[in-house]
């Protein structure tokens, strides 16, 4: 089954909060694989 996310971030507040964020979330995924299709910045 497909799934899709939009995510858009104006700024960071805190990058070190945004680094345990993305630590948190890479664990969440379970092993799933994800595919980013577009970008329109740093990927």
């Amino acid at each position: 089954m497909s799934a899709y996310a939009i995510l858009i971030r104006e700024r960071m507040h805190d990058e070190s909060e945004m680094a345990r964020y993305a630590e948190a979330a890479k664990a969440a995924r379970g092993g799933h694989d994800i595919t980013p299709l577009a970008s329109t910045g740093i990927m």
